[in-house]
């Protein structure tokens, strides 16, 4: 059993119009999503993980209340740290030590705006394979052309502990766009992270 994740782009003009569409097969998910995966399974209550932008924290599995993709503007004002992000970075390659993009763009009303996250279908494209997806739009209210490079997914950690207490932004995957993108003003991308299970 094997787990891969893709990034698909659609890039709309200023009046919605489909201007580029591609798609990146992601090379591998970073150690921070197997060490987090592997906690679903261990005895052992204690990991370590590297947050985004942070240094190692120790963590307690009984002590985290929250471990989400799905950031919301409206139930969360540090909603564009997770889920679906970008960067401009287009020449480092992604490595499984990665914590981070390399050049993130932050969420900006007056430049690149991160939208919600929105969970897609789960469905089954044979016998052998399920899968799930889920979306985020970013639009360019900065007045120029923004280029696109990377992209990456991370997750929202809440934890309880007391060395560590509050939220943490953790990178579980990252990869370069075969070919950067341009978003034009005014104009929009929206990325579809699918991920899928196969034997």
């Amino acid at each position: 059993m094997s787990t891969k994740i893709m990034f698909e782009y659609v890039v709309r003009d200023k009046e919605g119009r489909i201007i580029k569409r591609g798609k990146t097969k992601g090379h591998s998910f970073v150690e921070n999503y197997g060490k987090l995966l592997a906690q679903l399974f261990a005895q052992n209550d204690t990991f370590k993980l590297i947050p985004r932008g942070d240094t190692e924290k120790i963590f307690n599995k009984s002590d985290i209340t929250t471990c989400t993709v799905v950031g919301v503007q409206s139930e969360d004002t540090n909603f564009h740290k997770y889920g679906i992000i970008v960067g401009s970075d287009t020449t480092t390659s992604p490595t499984p030590t990665q914590t981070d993009l390399v050049s993130p763009i932050e969420h900006s009303d007056t430049g690149l705006s991160y939208g919600d996250v929105v969970v897609g279908a789960y469905g089954e494209e044979d016998t052998y394979a399920s899968y799930f997806t889920f979306s985020r739009t970013f639009t360019n209210n900065s007045g120029d052309i923004i280029t696109i490079g990377e992209v990456g997914l991370a997750c929202k950690l809440t934890s309880t502990n007391a060395n560590n207490p509050g939220d943490y932004y953790i990178l579980l995957a990252r990869d370069l766009l075969s070919e950067a993108v341009d978003v034009p003003p005014a104009g929009s991308i929206t990325f579809t992270a699918k991920i899928w299970n196969a034997a």
